[in-house]
């Protein structure tokens, strides 16, 4: 499976997390894919690679929680 995640596009982990977005790791300036545990609501990243490798799935519009800043 071969996909990036676009601006305004949610995935979902399989287990249980939501996709927020896609940044930069500092250290190696490789892009790494932002999620939230929708259990714990803590941030996790994983590189790209792994984020293509079928962990993720696109979320359906009509059950994507929104996200607010700080939640």
């Amino acid at each position: 499976m071969s996909i990036t995640p676009l601006p305004g596009e949610l995935y979902t982990h399989r287990k249980g997390g939501l996709v927020v977005c896609v940044a930069t790791e500092e250290a190696t300036q490789r892009p790494v894919v932002v999620y939230r545990s929708q259990e714990t609501r803590r941030y996790w990243t994983r590189p790209l690679g792994e984020f293509m490798d079928g962990r993720f799935t696109r979320a359906s519009d009509a059950t994507t929680p929104t996200i607010e800043p700080g939640q």
